[in-house]
């Protein structure tokens, strides 16, 4: 069984990370926030977020292009 309590829309996701849901919907588009469709929305669980968050954090980038 799944728990419903874990999956997030789009928006809410974007609440947490701090992005805007078209910057969401777009990661979620190109596979670099895990997420599903359902109906015309994107929707995410905690874990996705977790995920997104651990590999694709704009400290992380910046300090990429420093070294």
């Amino acid at each position: 069984m799944h728990d419903l309590s874990a999956i997030l829309s789009i928006d809410e996701a974007a609440a947490v990370l701090g992005r805007t849901p078209a910057t969401l919907r777009w990661a979620a588009q190109t596979g670099r926030l895990p997420a599903k469709r359902l109906g015309r929305d994107w929707v995410t669980t905690y874990d996705g977020v977790t995920w997104y968050l651990a590999f694709h954090r704009r400290d992380h980038r910046q300090k990429l292009r420093t070294v």
